[in-house]
């Protein structure tokens, strides 16, 4: 298993954010980082590197539009296992690693 990057991760983050909100990518950046993290439900346990997972579950769900964004990190902030689902990220640990917007 890989270990967990955080400046890997956060230039994919970045990478990702400005391939699907051009304009607004420092802003769904801040709102998935600071909404999509380690104050979600169920995610007591989880580290950072499941916290990535979610956080790319929800730009995927998004499909660069910024209503379906947050409507992905409500649910996100429900359960969010069912925004992995969705995502199709559920069964694979490793998924969000190899999607590219």
């Amino acid at each position: 298993m890989k270990t967990w990057d955080r400046r890997r991760s956060l230039q994919r983050l970045n990478g990702a954010s400005t391939r699907c909100f051009p304009p607004k990518a420092a802003l769904m950046r801040k709102l998935l980082l600071e909404e999509c993290g380690h104050d979600l439900p169920f995610s007591i346990e989880s580290d950072s590197a499941a916290m990535d997972r979610c956080r790319f579950a929800a730009l995927r769900v998004s499909g660069g539009d910024w209503q379906k964004l947050h409507s992905a990190v409500r649910l996100a902030k429900t359960d969010w296992r069912d925004l992995l689902v969705v995502a199709g990220f559920a069964n694979d640990p490793q998924a969000h690693t190899r999607w590219t917007p």
